[in-house]
């Protein structure tokens, strides 16, 4: 599969650099290697985070059982994990551990790690610089591994080289994904394989994306299909804020590569902290707990089972619905610039060309300006004091003022014709589209989604999505319905954490969120409902706000609350996992 997929690349081959390399030189000392101290920056272009010891001693003392076993590292980095192999083999009586060791980097830095731990040995054709989704499965001396272990750069599909990106979306393609939006971790994964023999086994470190996005179930699909046996395991500790990064972190294990044909379903297990890994793993090698089968929503296969029985009991209500069935959600404006389109009071009154307020729109630019269900000017107004930028450089009208096309002039010509976004646009300043929303959803938030409507009739960025109700739907209902536990269940399951904790949400993901739309409330009861809860959205008493929403949506019998008090209970469990506390 490989060759035909890098003949199709033939044109563009002189763009990788593979190189074997030659024999090091250097005392060995493999108890104190010196990490790599690259700065965030340098990390996030790589998407270079090592993996802490702990883990990689775990790992790789899982995938290496017998001292003859030969291991692939990728995209070893740091060399956390080739010296946490070189122990393991030591530890099973392997003598000579560097010659069953084999690995692959893209950074020439990480030889110097490599170089600290093996010493004066031969390392040509076992550890090669380049890029690893441009290798053969005969690029190493060793053409098969028993193991292949790591943790694969982190890398999203905008942040991939343009080599990278033809050789990922082949790999992708032959695997299913015809979209081209995966990350570059998920065609590691895929790529891998290749280079396993029968039998072999995978132990990965990867962002929680694996069991979140979209392209990542046909990941799970491929690795469930060619392995005997597979396990995710979600772990509670993030495992990366020391090296800048607050990415979630989930454990990829499979064994028995193509070795039967009755395979496994994927199970999915979670781990407290790095403590319980090994925990976790022991018990599901000797079958101790009882396997949970992964499903599409991964939350679904975690949460206690008296939760999911009452979320599924009520979304077979006539009156239950997706949020994409009365709503479009679309991303607000995209201005390429926001430090030179969006402007705030202070920069108004100072700005040496004279842009007046009329020559700019106010404009929902960050969440903090809608806290409740109700859109007031009196927030709009607290933020433009903060000196929140809450104003957009109104250049949608057909003729400019002087003072704009003197503003628009300071754009950097280079900056200006590089960019991504200028470069989509018939002409390059013009973001605003002037579709006013009904109703705005931030796309991040900490403690559960909910919706503002839009009083003040503005436009927003898109930090925050624009949502556009069907005609003939009571907007408030809707908004009260998406705060109920029902509903905040729903979204923590269609969404997913993002950086320190917070539920981020896609368009495509917000109009799956189940919501309940009874037809027998009266506006006089929807209205006092929405003054209430809009209150207690803005002093952050969430649990009062669901108890309203509840008791409006579904009634109060006490088949109804026992319903809903068990789907509180798999909020928590959710809600724990996504902030990883």
């Amino acid at each position: 599969m490989l060759a035909n997929i890098l003949n199709e690349l033939s044109e563009d081959k002189s763009i990788f650099r593979i190189e074997a390399l030659p024999i090091l030189n250097a005392p060995l000392n493999i108890e104190n290697i010196t990490y790599n101290k690259k700065n965030l920056s340098e990390k996030r272009q790589l998407g270079a985070f090592y993996t802490p010891k702990p883990v990689a001693e775990s790992l790789v003392k899982w995938a290496i059982r017998e001292q003859d076993d030969i291991v692939l590292e990728p995209s070893f980095g740091g060399c956390g994990f080739l010296q946490a192999s070189f122990f393991r083999f030591k530890e099973i009586g392997n003598d000579h551990p560097d010659e069953n060791i084999f690995g692959c980097d893209i950074d020439p830095s990480a030889f110097h790690h490599l170089h600290e731990l093996f010493g004066a040995v031969n390392i040509k054709d076992r550890f090669l610089l380049g890029d690893f989704l441009s290798l053969h499965e005969d690029s190493f001396s060793a053409q098969y591994f028993d193991a292949v272990v790591g943790n694969p750069p982190y890398i999203s599909r905008h942040n991939m080289s343009s080599a990278q990106k033809k050789l990922a979306d082949l790999l992708m393609k032959n695997a299913g994904e015809k979209n081209g939006r995966a990350s570059l971790w998920a065609s590691f994964v895929i790529h891998s394989l290749a280079f396993l023999r029968k039998g072999g086994r995978i132990a990965w470190v990867l962002p929680t994306a694996l069991l979140t996005s979209s392209y990542a179930a046909i990941i799970r699909k491929i690795i469930e299909k060619n392995f005997k046996k597979t396990i995710c395991i979600s772990l509670g500790a993030r495992l990366f804020l020391e090296e800048g990064t607050e990415e979630g972190t989930v454990v990829l294990l499979a064994e028995g590569y193509q070795d039967s044909s009755e395979n496994l379903p994927m199970i999915i297990e979670h781990a407290v902290d790095v403590n319980s890994l090994n925990n976790v793993i022991e018990n599901w090698e000797k079958n101790k707990f009882q396997n949970v089968i992964l499903s599409d929503r991964y939350l679904f296969s975690i949460i206690e089972k008296p939760a999911l029985d009452a979320f599924f009991y009520i979304n077979k209500s006539i009156d239950v619905c997706c949020f994409g069935d009365v709503a479009t959600i679309l991303i607000g404006l995209v201005t390429g610039a926001n430090n030179f389109f969006l402007q705030n009071s202070e920069a108004l009154e100072r700005n040496k060309l004279s842009i007046e307020e009329n020559e700019v729109v106010p404009i929902v630019s960050r969440a903090k300006i809608i806290p409740g269900i109700n859109n007031l000017k009196s927030d709009f107004d607290r933020e433009i004091k903060s000196g929140a930028k809450c104003y957009i450089l109104n250049v949608n009208r057909d003729k400019l003022t002087k003072s704009q096309v003197d503003y628009l002039a300071l754009f950097p010509a280079i900056e200006r014709d590089s960019n991504y976004t200028f470069k989509h646009r018939q002409i390059w300043y013009k973001n605003n589209d002037v579709r006013i929303p009904d109703a705005f959803l931030p796309y991040m938030n900490h403690h559960g989604l909910h919706l503002t409507l839009n009083g003040l009739k503005l436009n927003c960025t898109n930090t925050i999505h624009r949502v556009f109700f069907n005609s003939e739907i009571n907007n408030k209902l809707v908004a009260i319905s998406m705060l109920t536990s029902f509903s905040q269940l729903s979204a923590e399951v269609e969404a997913r954490s993002f950086g320190s904790g917070a539920l981020k949400v896609e368009p495509s993901e917000a109009k799956r969120i189940r919501i309940a739309l009874p037809r027998h409330l009266d506006d006089e009861q929807i209205e006092d409902a929405v003054n209430r809860i809009d209150k207690l959205l803005r002093e952050g008493a969430y649990i009062e706000v669901r108890n309203i929403a509840n008791e409006l949506i579904f009634g109060s019998s006490p088949a109804i609350k026992k319903q809903l008090a068990n789907i509180e209970i798999g909020l928590a469990t959710a809600r724990k996992i996504r902030r990883k506390n």
